[in-house]
């Protein structure tokens, strides 16, 4: 017999059942390795240097000539729209800029001539009073070397004597090195501008 005053214990209450929710991805460190300088990458960018150094003088002819090309891509349309033939007027324009340069240098060469008469018959006299100076001064590099020096200068000024001159083998070849460069970069230049101007406008560009 069960007793009225005594009720049984209440069950406990339980919280809500969360969901079954699938697993969160855990966050995953972002990695501190990075694509670096590889030996293999190393070894590419030297060699795409060397290449550019090498083909340097190459793609600066490339540059002067497409921008000669515009520059006298003017006339040369002008020409060109008064009936005269593109490569015509192209060789047209060469002659005429090179009869202009041809006079120009005929005008300024007798000024360059007197100034360099100018210049021999007054550096004598200044770098004699620059020698004295430099004798008189405290300085011993200046007071010796340096006023040796000067006096080569002025008797060389004075008296130049080209057979007595003898140029370095290494510095002639140079030389000659320097101008056949400079004379074959000019055709080049030419002749790319003069192929450039023609096929922009043989494709109708």
């Amino acid at each position: 017999m069960i007793s009225e005053g005594h009720d049984p214990a209440p069950a406990p209450r339980l919280g809500p059942s969360r969901p079954p929710t699938a697993e969160e991805p855990t966050a995953v460190p972002a990695s501190d390795h990075r694509g670096g300088l590889t030996p293999l990458n190393l070894l590419v960018v030297l060699i795409v240097a060397y290449l550019l150094i090498q083909i340097q003088f190459v793609l600066v002819l490339v540059l002067l000539s497409l921008v000669f090309a515009t520059v006298i891509s003017r006339p040369v349309d002008a020409l060109d729209r008064r009936g005269v033939p593109r490569p015509l007027a192209i060789l047209l324009i060469y002659v005429g800029l090179i009869a202009a340069l041809t006079a120009l240098f005929l005008v300024i060469s007798p000024v360059i001539r007197e100034q360099a008469v100018t210049f021999r018959l007054q550096a004598p006299e200044s770098l004699g009073r620059l020698r004295a100076a430099w004798q008189g001064s405290g300085n011993a590099l200046l007071a010796g070397p340096g006023q040796q020096l000067l006096s080569r200068g002025i008797d060389f000024i004075r008296n130049p004597d080209p057979q007595g001159v003898s140029v370095p083998q290494g510095a002639a070849i140079g030389l000659l090195t320097g101008v056949g460069g400079t004379v074959i970069g000019i055709v080049t230049v030419l002749i790319i501008s003069f192929y450039y101007l023609w096929r922009r406008h043989s494709s109708g560009a």
